[in-house]
């Protein structure tokens, strides 16, 4: 084997090729450098760094700092480049760990220390690794802090829930044992992390192309045909850092809207693309040159692969192709945003418990409360309100006597869960209007729907909003009013007295008999019965005289005739008999 083959085959580690590592610890510390700048920047916070090895000295790494000056907004801006600390975030978890966690809201404090052992060892390790030592039998860094590995063995653990329920239907649970089973076993040991928890720990801080081509050189598992591998691959990186890059933002609400839905239309949908010939694929796919393909190339793909290697990979994930229809979005948000809609929708804030208790279980009651009862939390507001600021609003909410009002005893929680989103059921939403003035004021809003309207209506809704201006408005105020859709009605007849008002006064204002109890008690006397019987027997419709003469045929007529003569229901006597004997008896 020459030498070109071998170092194409050579699998990296950190004994045997120190440098290799050495230069993605230097672009990590460089994107942390990048990221901690474009926030200061961006806030005007005046903390920018002067170089990329004060890292460890960052604002992001500064608890007192963040408490002090908005901490949700700092939160907001650090999770979006730094997604990793969305595990101190109870309102970021997943489902599955959410109700283990030992924190509500933010974790600033640990958040903090986190990054602070986490800069510190990426300096650390960087110079270990990126300078050649002459002596004999030198031993680099394999050891962290011991801070570091309780949060490295944390986030690798979050790191395995988030890719599964990402790509649950996608990648088949057993994909995972290799990486549940082998691998998070061997991550660190006795504070010495090995080549896998090294490479986990440095792709917090890579972008996730760079992520990709560190990770492949050094695992050694090149086929991606086996999804024990792509699963492998996907937990290394889901927390990748985001580098800041310039693009099309807006603070305003309405601008930033309208750049999501020409980026959104900028995607073809998924659908056509899977119709499209291979040429016309091609613009909806990322141009590809051969500098990158090589290192492409170099970094991931195995000698004996022919397809679904790593070129198709990179290029199904970012191809411009639509994967659902967001329209329900769009529509909702741009109603939300517009002076003339004068409705607000219903708003799911998320889960609160409300009420906790012992429950006995084979005669044998715990010390603490074991069942809970929970309760989902809605109102009426635009959205954006309550997306903005969270925890702000969380605190406000919290503070309103009628939310207070839900929860009983001693032991509850305001919020489990605090995820503001439409409220869409059975694809119907609610609407309150404007003139409500119920709660008016109040974040925490429970009230009953004005009207629902079918996500159905919503392509028409839009439209006449933009071209109508207020005529949407007119038309559901007009189904607001419509008794058989007003809530208001519907509640009033359930008080009995209210309805026997109701029904006589739909009685008195329909003279139709079938509604008519004057009517309805006339025909249960049986001579009145026999007289309308005779009226009936005397209709045209009814009466064989007519449709004779409307029949001309012979045989249609005998048809007729003998169905009449056959038939008690025209013969008066036989019903006069009948009734009489039913009265009788």
């Amino acid at each position: 084997m020459n030498t070109g083959d071998q170092n194409y085959n050579e699998v990296y580690s950190l004994s045997e090729t120190p440098w290799y590592f050495g230069a993605y610890l230097n672009m990590a510390r460089h994107n942390v450098y990048l990221v901690s700048n474009e926030i200061s920047k961006k806030l005007n916070l005046d903390k920018e760094l002067k170089e990329d090895e004060h890292i460890p000295n960052s604002f992001l790494t500064d608890n007192n700092f963040i408490d002090k000056n908005i901490p949700n907004l700092l939160y907001t801006n650090i999770v979006r480049y730094l997604p990793v600390v969305k595990v101190f975030s109870s309102d970021l978890l997943s489902k599955e760990v959410r109700e283990d966690a030992e924190f509500q809201g933010v974790d600033t404090k640990n958040m903090t220390c986190f990054l602070k052992s986490a800069f510190k060892e990426i300096n650390a390790f960087r110079n270990d690794y990126s300078h050649f030592y002459l002596a004999n039998g030198y031993t680099r860094k394999v050891t962290v802090e011991e801070d570091l590995v309780s949060f490295l063995i944390m986030l690798f653990n979050y790191a395995i829930s988030y890719t599964k329920a990402r790509f649950k239907n996608i990648l088949p649970d057993s994909s995972f044992k290799f990486v549940e089973k082998t691998i998070a076993n061997q991550l660190i040991q006795n504070n010495t992390i090995s080549t896998r928890g090294f490479v986990f720990f440095c792709n917090l801080f890579l972008d996730k192309e760079n992520a990709f081509h560190f990770f492949n050189k050094v695992m050694g598992l090149k086929d991606t045909r086996k999804f024990e591998f792509l699963a492998t691959r996907e937990v290394f990186t889901v927390f990748c850092l985001k580098l800041p890059h310039d693009k099309f933002v807006s603070d305003n609400p309405n601008q930033a809207l309208q750049l999501d839905i020409l980026n959104y239309l900028n995607r073809v949908p998924r659908e056509l693309y899977n119709v499209l010939t291979e040429e016309a694929k091609k613009q909806f796919q990322p141009h590809l040159d051969d500098l990158k393909k090589g290192n492409i190339e170099e970094n991931s793909i195995g000698e004996n692969i022919e397809e679904d290697d790593y070129e198709e990979y990179i290029r199904a994930i970012s191809t411009l192709k639509r994967s659902e229809d967001r329209f329900t979005e769009f529509a909702l948000k741009y109603l939300d945003q517009s002076d003339t809609f004068r409705f607000n929708f219903q708003i799911h804030l998320g889960k609160s418990e409300i009420r906790s208790y012992k429950k006995s279980f084979l005669d044998i009651t715990p010390d603490k409360n074991n069942r809970t009862i929970t309760k989902d939390i809605k109102t009426f507001g635009k959205l954006s309100t309550f997306v903005d600021n969270q925890n702000d609003i969380k605190e406000k909410i919290i503070e309103e006597k009628d939310f207070k009002k839900l929860f009983t005893g001693d032991d509850f929680e305001y919020f489990t869960q605090y995820a503001p989103k439409y409220h869409i059921a059975n694809n119907k939403i609610g609407l309150l209007s404007y003139e409500n003035k119920t709660y008016y004021g109040k974040y925490y809003r429970p009230v009953v729907s004005d009207v629902f309207i079918s996500l159905n209506e919503l392509p028409k809704m839009v439209l006449l909003d933009i071209l109508g201006k207020e005529k949407i408005t007119e038309i559901i105020n007009k189904l607001e009013n419509t008794k058989i859709y007003n809530i208001r009605f519907i509640e009033k007849i359930k008080n009995i007295q209210i309805t026997k008002e109701i029904i006589n006064e739909f009685i008195e204002n329909n003279s139709t008999k079938i509604y008519n109890i004057e009517f309805i008690e006339k025909i249960k006397n049986i001579q009145t019965t026999k007289e309308i019987i005779n009226k009936l027997e005397n209709t045209n419709i009814h009466n064989i005289e007519f449709i004779k003469k409307i029949k001309n045929r012979q045989t249609i007529e005998e048809i007729i005739k003998e169905f009449i003569d056959s038939t008690n229901i025209h013969n008066i006597e036989f019903i006069e008999k009948k009734i009489y004997w039913l009265l009788k008896k």
